[in-house]
Formats: C-alpha cells, structure tokens, sequence
C-alpha cells in the first residue's frame, strides 16, 4: 500500500505553460526527471495560471489521469492573525520570492480587508453600496459622469460662483443666508480643495 501511495501521490514543479482553451487547464508538470500532461486542479469557482516552475502536488487516480495541486507557500503572506484567511497575488523578486503587494484578508473580526499598490477596476451594469454607518472616501481627485469631471474641482467651481453672488450683493443672497449656508459652504469647499495634489 505505501508504494502505490509513492506512485499516486507526487510532488511536481509546472515545467511548461500551454495555451488555456481546451476542455481542461492542461498544464505540463515535471516530477521524478519526466514530463507529462496534467490537469490543473483548484477548488470550485476557482482558477488561475500557475507558472513555469511553480511547486504543485501530483495526484495520478489511475494509468492515464493525472491532476495538479499549484501552490505558492513561499509567497505568502506573513503577518496573517491565527484564523484569518488571505488571497494574495504572489510576487518575486530577482528569482526570490517577496511580500505580496495585492491582499485580500478575512479578519479574525469579520472585516475584510483589500490592500494593493495597483489599480482596482469593477465594471458592472449598475453598482449598489449599503452602509449602515458611513462611507469615506479619501483621494486627491475623484471623477464622476464619463470619468472627466473632478467633483471637487466642480465644487471648488460652485464655491467661486457663490463668492461672486456675495461680491456683487445679489438679491438673491440676504446676508442671513450667507451667513449661516453660504460661508460655511465655502470654508467646507475650499478645506476639500485645499487637499487636492498640485
């Protein structure tokens, strides 16, 4: 029993990546100085392009079959708190691994926390976001309609517009308004502008 464990149970390295458009992932693998074809295989729903030389756990059920378990424990992130769980995008470095710089991680409190040094793009027919409490915002600029229009360079426009109407001593503003909506406005407008990147 412990020798066909031996031939069913090995550990390979990914020695060649296929184009991904048949039935299944195949991948070759290299294990015990061979090559041969196998499945990449990943729990459900999930999936990825496991590359040359990645360490992967062989599984051969019978003659014919084999599939692959890809893993990257030498990327991983380190500083996780018992129980919490991460999906990271692995990185190296001069043939080494380093730190992951793109982190999803499932906090031992129920937060879930998404950190990266890259860019995050959701593309959706329509977008829905719920918050019990609130929701912050902080960034230099932000664009809304077709991506071109900076909100808080809009703001920053309304709160010179509004500067004039005072100026000018429009009828439409009585010096009450002004006051106790107008000014205020304009101090909360020029605090957000004021933090806005030259």
């Amino acid at each position: 029993m412990p020798r066909l464990w031996e031939r069913m149970v090995q550990f390979c390295t990914v020695s060649r990546l296929d184009p991904d458009t048949g039935k299944k992932p195949k991948q070759q693998i290299s294990y015990l100085g061979k090559n041969t074809q196998s499945t990449a295989w990943y729990p459900y729903g999930f999936h990825a392009r496991a590359p040359v030389d990645c360490l992967s756990v062989m599984l051969q059920p019978n003659a014919s079959d084999r599939v692959h378990l890809p893993g990257s424990p030498a990327f991983r992130p380190k500083d996780l708190a018992d129980t919490e769980v991460s999906m990271y995008y692995p990185l190296e470095e001069n043939g080494q691994p380093i730190d992951p710089t793109t982190v999803i991680t499932f906090k031992t409190n129920g937060d879930i926390d998404i950190k990266t040094a890259a860019n995050v793009t959701v593309n959706a027919a329509q977008i829905n976001a719920v918050a019990t409490e609130s929701v912050s915002v902080c960034a230099p600029a932000i664009y809304v309609g077709d991506g071109t229009e900076d909100i808080v360079d809009l703001m920053s426009d309304m709160a010179t517009v509004m500067k004039g109407l005072v100026i000018t001593g429009s009828n439409f503003v009585t010096s009450a308004y002004q006051s106790a909506s107008i000014d205020p406005l304009i101090v909360r407008i020029d605090s957000i502008q004021g933090t806005k990147a030259p």
